[in-house]
Protein backbone atom coordinates (compact mmCIF):
# COMPACT_ATOMS: atom_id res chain seq x y z
CA UNK A 1 0.00 0.00 0.00
CA UNK A 2 1.68 3.34 -0.75
CA UNK A 3 0.13 5.82 2.12
CA UNK A 4 0.13 9.00 0.44
CA UNK A 5 -2.18 7.86 -2.22
CA UNK A 6 -4.55 6.79 0.67
CA UNK A 7 -4.05 9.95 2.49
CA UNK A 8 -4.42 12.09 -0.50
CA UNK A 9 -7.72 10.13 -0.88
CA UNK A 10 -9.06 11.76 2.35
CA UNK A 11 -8.19 8.64 4.72
CA UNK A 12 -6.00 9.04 7.26
CA UNK A 13 -3.25 5.91 7.02
CA UNK A 14 0.27 6.05 8.91
CA UNK A 15 0.62 2.58 7.90
CA UNK A 16 0.13 -1.01 7.91
CA UNK A 17 1.48 -1.49 11.83
CA UNK A 18 -0.99 1.44 13.05
CA UNK A 19 -3.68 0.05 11.09
CA UNK A 20 -3.67 -3.56 12.34
CA UNK A 21 -2.89 -1.85 16.04
CA UNK A 22 -6.26 0.01 16.03
CA UNK A 23 -8.40 -2.13 13.98
CA UNK A 24 -7.50 -5.53 16.37
CA UNK A 25 -7.46 -3.37 19.50
CA UNK A 26 -4.37 -4.13 20.48
CA UNK A 27 -2.40 -1.90 22.76
CA UNK A 28 0.69 -2.65 20.97
CA UNK A 29 1.86 -4.29 17.41
CA UNK A 30 5.17 -4.35 16.68
CA UNK A 31 6.35 -4.38 12.46
CA UNK A 32 8.87 -7.11 11.70
CA UNK A 33 10.21 -8.03 8.11
CA UNK A 34 11.98 -11.57 7.81
CA UNK A 35 14.02 -12.97 5.39
CA UNK A 36 16.05 -16.61 5.41
CA UNK A 37 18.45 -14.57 6.80
CA UNK A 38 17.71 -11.99 9.00
CA UNK A 39 14.67 -10.83 10.79
CA UNK A 40 14.56 -6.78 11.54
CA UNK A 41 11.72 -5.59 13.99
CA UNK A 42 11.12 -1.84 14.88
CA UNK A 43 10.70 0.15 17.96
CA UNK A 44 9.17 2.73 16.19
CA UNK A 45 7.65 2.55 12.72
CA UNK A 46 6.36 5.76 10.62
CA UNK A 47 7.86 8.74 12.73
CA UNK A 48 9.53 11.61 11.69
CA UNK A 49 12.78 11.80 12.60
CA UNK A 50 12.04 14.81 14.77
CA UNK A 51 10.43 12.80 17.10
CA UNK A 52 12.11 9.52 17.18
CA UNK A 53 14.04 10.30 20.25
CA UNK A 54 11.26 11.35 22.00
CA UNK A 55 9.17 8.38 21.36
CA UNK A 56 12.08 5.69 22.78
CA UNK A 57 10.55 5.69 26.56
CA UNK A 58 11.42 2.76 28.85
CA UNK A 59 7.41 1.62 28.40
CA UNK A 60 7.80 1.78 24.72
CA UNK A 61 11.10 -0.51 24.60
CA UNK A 62 9.95 -2.68 27.61
CA UNK A 63 6.51 -3.81 25.28
CA UNK A 64 8.49 -3.67 22.91
CA UNK A 65 11.30 -5.84 23.38
CA UNK A 66 8.46 -8.11 25.51
CA UNK A 67 6.40 -8.53 22.32
CA UNK A 68 9.41 -9.47 20.16
CA UNK A 69 10.87 -12.02 22.23
CA UNK A 70 7.33 -13.49 22.76
CA UNK A 71 6.21 -14.30 19.12
CA UNK A 72 10.01 -15.25 18.58
CA UNK A 73 9.26 -17.81 21.40
CA UNK A 74 5.85 -18.64 20.21
CA UNK A 75 5.59 -18.23 16.38
CA UNK A 76 8.73 -18.89 15.26
CA UNK A 77 9.99 -21.50 17.90
CA UNK A 78 13.35 -20.12 18.78
CA UNK A 79 13.61 -21.67 22.54
CA UNK A 80 15.64 -18.72 23.54
CA UNK A 81 16.07 -16.02 21.56
CA UNK A 82 18.99 -13.89 20.81
CA UNK A 83 18.48 -10.43 20.28
CA UNK A 84 20.29 -7.58 18.91
CA UNK A 85 19.57 -3.75 19.85
CA UNK A 86 20.70 -0.68 18.29
CA UNK A 87 21.39 2.15 19.51
CA UNK A 88 19.64 5.08 18.88
CA UNK A 89 22.40 7.67 18.22
CA UNK A 90 25.56 7.39 15.89
CA UNK A 91 28.09 5.00 17.22
CA UNK A 92 25.41 3.87 20.13
CA UNK A 93 25.85 7.59 21.69
CA UNK A 94 29.79 7.29 22.29
CA UNK A 95 29.47 7.47 26.02
CA UNK A 96 26.98 10.23 26.22
CA UNK A 97 29.08 12.50 23.54
CA UNK A 98 26.71 12.13 20.63
CA UNK A 99 23.19 11.26 23.10
CA UNK A 100 22.14 9.99 25.98
CA UNK A 101 19.29 8.18 24.90
CA UNK A 102 21.47 4.92 25.23
CA UNK A 103 22.39 6.10 28.55
CA UNK A 104 19.33 7.34 29.87
CA UNK A 105 16.81 4.96 28.74
CA UNK A 106 18.11 1.91 26.66
CA UNK A 107 21.07 0.35 28.48
CA UNK A 108 19.08 0.39 31.58
CA UNK A 109 15.66 -1.23 30.01
CA UNK A 110 18.16 -3.76 28.47
CA UNK A 111 20.00 -4.32 31.83
CA UNK A 112 16.00 -5.45 33.32
CA UNK A 113 15.43 -7.35 30.72
CA UNK A 114 18.44 -9.31 30.83
CA UNK A 115 17.73 -9.48 35.10
CA UNK A 116 14.96 -11.44 33.73
CA UNK A 117 16.59 -13.55 31.45
CA UNK A 118 16.44 -12.67 28.14
CA UNK A 119 19.46 -12.91 25.83
CA UNK A 120 20.24 -9.27 24.36
CA UNK A 121 22.80 -7.94 22.74
CA UNK A 122 23.35 -4.00 22.89
CA UNK A 123 23.22 -1.13 21.91
CA UNK A 124 25.18 -1.14 19.70
CA UNK A 125 26.04 1.01 16.62
CA UNK A 126 23.59 0.39 13.82
CA UNK A 127 26.41 0.98 11.29
CA UNK A 128 28.48 -1.69 12.63
CA UNK A 129 25.43 -4.46 14.14
CA UNK A 130 25.01 -5.56 10.73
CA UNK A 131 27.93 -7.86 10.61
CA UNK A 132 28.31 -11.15 10.39
CA UNK A 133 30.06 -11.49 14.06
CA UNK A 134 26.94 -9.94 15.17
CA UNK A 135 24.44 -11.49 13.14
CA UNK A 136 25.46 -14.96 12.99
CA UNK A 137 24.83 -15.12 16.86
CA UNK A 138 21.18 -13.83 16.83
CA UNK A 139 17.77 -14.23 15.76
CA UNK A 140 16.12 -10.88 15.30
CA UNK A 141 17.51 -7.05 15.21
CA UNK A 142 15.86 -4.88 17.13
CA UNK A 143 15.83 -0.84 15.13
CA UNK A 144 15.48 2.07 17.06
CA UNK A 145 13.52 3.49 13.90
CA UNK A 146 11.96 2.44 10.26
CA UNK A 147 15.12 3.46 8.32
CA UNK A 148 17.55 2.62 10.99
CA UNK A 149 16.99 -1.32 10.07
CA UNK A 150 14.67 -1.40 7.03
CA UNK A 151 17.36 -0.52 4.52
CA UNK A 152 19.33 -3.15 5.15
CA UNK A 153 17.55 -5.86 5.41
CA UNK A 154 15.87 -4.57 1.47
CA UNK A 155 19.51 -4.32 0.42
CA UNK A 156 19.40 -8.08 0.52
CA UNK A 157 16.79 -8.06 -1.90
CA UNK A 158 12.83 -7.82 -2.43
CA UNK A 159 12.61 -11.25 -2.75
CA UNK A 160 11.32 -13.76 -0.34
CA UNK A 161 10.43 -11.68 2.87
CA UNK A 162 7.68 -12.10 4.87
CA UNK A 163 6.33 -8.45 7.03
CA UNK A 164 4.97 -9.73 10.30
CA UNK A 165 3.16 -8.41 12.52
CA UNK A 166 4.58 -9.11 16.32
CA UNK A 167 1.24 -8.92 18.86
CA UNK A 168 -2.19 -10.75 18.90
CA UNK A 169 -2.81 -10.70 15.45
CA UNK A 170 -1.14 -12.29 12.94
CA UNK A 171 -0.46 -10.55 9.65
CA UNK A 172 1.83 -10.72 6.83
CA UNK A 173 2.70 -10.00 3.40
CA UNK A 174 5.36 -9.83 0.90
CA UNK A 175 5.86 -7.39 -1.52
CA UNK A 176 5.37 -3.55 -1.89
CA UNK A 177 3.62 -0.92 -3.56
CA UNK A 178 3.34 -1.15 -7.06
CA UNK A 179 2.56 2.14 -9.60
CA UNK A 180 2.42 2.47 -12.90
CA UNK A 181 3.98 5.23 -14.41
Amino acid sequence: MHKGVINDAGIPFTGHTEFFEERSQAKKVVMMLATEELRVALATTHLPLRDIADAITPALLHEVIAILHHDLRTKFGIAEPRILVCGLNPHAGEGGHMGTEEIDTIIPVLNELRAQGMKLNGPLPADTLFQPKYLDNADAVLAMYHDQGLPVLKYQGFGPRCEHYAGPALYSHISGPRHRA
